[in-house]
C-alpha cells in the first residue's frame, strides 16, 4: 500500500520513480527504518513474487513488436535456459560427454 501511495505522490509531484526506489532501498536495508519481514511476515515472498509478475507483465505489454523481433532469438535462448534450469531438465548433448 505504501508503494502505491508513494507512486501516486511521485506522479503528482513529478518525481521520477527511480528516486522513490532508491529512497526505499535507503530506508529499508541500509538505514533499517522499514522491516518488510516484520510488516508482511510470511506474506513477504508471495507479495514480492506477485509484484515481479505484475512489473514484468506490464513491461511486456508495452514492448513494441518491432523491438521483440530484433531480440527474439536472445529472448528465446534465455527462456530455454531458464526453463531447463527451473525444471531441472538435462541437456541432450550432456549424455554424450559423460563417457
Amino acid at each position: 500500500m505504501l508503494g502505491i501511495v508513494a507512486q501516486w505522490l511521485g506522479w503528482r509531484v513529478r518525481i521520477p520513480s527511480i528516486l522513490l526506489l532508491v529512497f526505499g532501498i535507503v530506508a529499508g536495508p541500509i538505514l533499517g527504518w522499514i522491516h518488510p519481514g516484520e510488516l508482511l511476515g510470511s506474506l513477504l515472498y508471495p507479495v514480492v513474487s506477485l509484484a515481479v509478475v505484475v512489473i514484468l507483465f506490464e513491461d511486456g505489454l508495452s514492448l513494441p513488436v518491432k523491438e521483440f523481433r530484433a531480440i527474439g532469438r536472445v529472448v528465446a535462448w534465455l527462456v530455454t535456459l531458464a526453463a531447463h534450469w527451473t525444471l531441472g531438465l538435462d541437456w541432450p548433448w550432456r549424455s554424450c560427454w559423460a563417457h
